[in-house]
């Protein structure tokens, strides 16, 4: 008989035998930590008067604090924390319930098993090995089911859990489902993706996480599902009334699978800190990270505030997108920082259809490069909906597809009227500090920001500022408004500041402004007749060629009375501003320098 340690249900210092499964020697301790998740322990580093405690732990922290004098030296402590933090309960150790792990057998009974047998509050523990599941025999919907638990947590010792092949359209291979505070460390999750028998269906999820609150998972490598990687929300057409709480996620892998890596769809709180995301190229939307608030049952979808930091996308149809109508007349906070894409098509695409939801979206420190079309394409946003900033900007080398298409090649894209029903004004949205490069021969980027109208005559821009311009490193050092937009007074609310480079804006066929930077020759600019009466125009001459103002056949230039006659500068500096009065009527509202009247 020998003396008895300080487990979680033993407060006494009475004896037992070594082999006893409830209480042991360190010889017994160290043998259950070799045979079961073969850790190794650095005792050099162990302080005598203080147990470690891992940050995931759980029987660690029942430990009574009066009890550590009989821990003994350090050797004896330290083989006690391994065990009380990996080995909480050895009962609920998956393998003592009959899974294998052998990658062949099905272990999704023995798994269940398992969970139902864990009271709340334990540890459930996957040694190393391949545990293959049904991702749709519990009940009906999941290979491991967590569902109305609280406080548990499964940890994954270099465990893998993977998909049995099926020819279901969606599935859940690990469900966490009305529940609370449900950690799951370092879970290895594989679909069916590469064997899956047929090809409809969209909504194989690797992690399903729906009406929980308190859910984190640490390390999650989740690869080749049929839907989503992993899922955030509310059951679509459930009827539980429960709210998705608040879900954290930590260094994040994800590599192709079908839909989304990410689908976030409902939450008070989501966190994602550090994601890898990666191939996202089967089937729409095709996104790294997909933000889309959706759900017919109760409750209804929200999302109070999201945080995405250091994320990592490449390949996907896009890095990250957000679709936000089914939060009409809700507030949502949204902060992306640190986002880096290369080599999607799109990095972000935003759309805010046929209403206003109010709020914010913040993207801060983005880097987006090699992108097949645009680095960012925003739909809709009114501007009395959110107020969307990009900060520190930087695009380079878009258009990777080299389309002769400026909708396409445009490091970024602002599309009014895609599906709206009114005809409210788009904007609200900045652009501070951004920055612009194309470094290939010969250039493939269109102007910068290019604003685009697919409703004639019914869309305003408004509220569009893009503040301290840090560079546009290739030559086209404008921004372009294309299509019938509401011209009359959109550009009082467009500004362009502090830049240190030129930049003019370009309006379909005619500018507000222009000038004849970089021309090689003299250069006529026409004042077009698609121009609407009330609007100002302003050319200046920065380059050592001669400018001509010229208006078209059937127009004059008041005070010059003969229809045909137009104006010509040839002195760097000189300047005109003209507003057209009538169809066929200009006066030249301000005059810089020399020009004389030709015919």
């Amino acid at each position: 008989m020998t003396t008895r340690y300080p487990w979680r249900g033993n407060t006494s210092q009475n004896t037992a035998d070594q082999d006893d499964p409830r209480y042991e020697t360190p010889g017994g301790a160290q043998h259950k930590v070799d045979t079961h998740v073969n850790v190794t322990v650095n005792i050099a580093n162990k302080a005598i008067t203080q147990p470690k405690i891992a940050d995931w732990a759980v029987g660690a922290r029942q430990i009574d604090p009066s009890l550590l004098e009989h821990y003994g030296d350090i050797a004896t402590n330290a083989k006690f924390d391994v065990i009380d933090d990996q080995l909480a309960d050895i009962a609920y150790n998956v393998k003592n319930f009959g899974a294998s792990g052998d990658g062949v057998s099905n272990d999704t009974l023995a798994i269940k098993t398992t969970i139902d047998q864990a009271p709340d509050g334990s540890t459930i523990l996957f040694p190393s090995g391949t545990y293959i599941v049904d991702p749709i025999a519990i009940r009906g919907k999941a290979g491991i089911d967590i569902f109305q638990r609280n406080n548990l947590t499964l940890l994954f010792s270099n465990a893998t859990i993977k998909s049995k092949t099926t020819n279901v359209e969606g599935y859940n291979i690990i469900n966490i489902e009305q529940s609370n505070n449900i950690y799951l460390k370092q879970p290895k999750v594989i679909g069916d993706k590469d064997t899956h028998i047929g090809t409809s269906g969209e909504f194989g999820q690797g992690i399903n996480i729906i009406n929980s609150d308190g859910t984190r998972i640490d390390q999650p490598d989740v690869s080749k599902t049929w839907g989503d990687g992993i899922y955030i929300g509310v059951d679509y057409f459930g009827t539980s009334g429960i709210q998705s709480g608040s879900t954290y996620l930590r260094n994040v892998r994800i590599d192709d699978c079908s839909r989304n890596g990410i689908a976030v769809c409902s939450g008070k709180y989501i966190e994602i800190d550090g994601a890898e995301i990666s191939n996202i190229l089967r089937v729409n939307p095709k996104t790294a990270i997909d933000i889309e608030p959706e759900g017919e049952g109760s409750p209804a979808p929200i999302l109070e505030k999201l945080v995405i930091k250091n994320l990592r996308t490449s390949n996907c149809g896009a890095g990250v997108t957000y679709l936000l109508p089914n939060l009409i007349g809700k507030n949502t906070d949204i902060t992306i920082i640190n986002h880096n894409d290369t080599g999607s098509t799109n990095a972000i695409v935003g759309f805010n259809v046929d209403g206003d939801v109010y709020g914010k979206v913040d993207i801060i420190d983005s880097y987006y490069r090699d992108n097949y079309q645009h680095g960012v394409i925003i739909y809709d946003n009114h501007v009395t909906s959110l107020k969307i900033t990009f900060t520190d900007l930087v695009i380079e080398n878009c258009n990777v597809q080299n389309s002769s298409d400026v909708n396409i090649g445009s490091p970024v894209l602002l599309v009014a009227g895609s599906e709206l029903t009114n005809s409210k004004p788009m904007g609200n949205i900045d652009f501070i500090n951004p920055r612009f490069i194309d470094t290939r021969t010969p250039e493939r980027m269109f102007a910068p920001i290019v604003a685009y109208s697919l409703k004639p005559n019914n869309t305003t821009l408004d509220k569009i500022n893009i503040i301290d311009i840090k560079d546009i490193e290739y030559s086209k050092k404008y921004l372009q408004i294309i299509g019938k937009f509401n011209c009359v007074d959109q550009f009082k609310q467009l500004e362009v500041s502090n830049t240190t480079n030129p930049v003019d804006i370009n309006i379909q066929n005619y500018r507000k402004k222009y000038d004849n930077k970089g021309a090689v020759e003299g250069i006529n600019f026409n004042l077009n007749s698609n121009i609407p009466v009330g609007q100002d125009v302003r050319i200046e001459m920065v380059d050592n060629h001669s400018i001509a103002v010229v208006p078209d056949a059937t127009s004059s230039i008041l005070p010059l009375a003969t229809t045909g006659k137009y104006i010509l500068a040839n002195t760097v500096g000189s300047s005109v501003t003209l507003r057209k009065i009538s169809n066929t009527q200009w006066i030249i509202v301000n005059i810089v320098g020399t020009w004389t009247v030709e015919t």
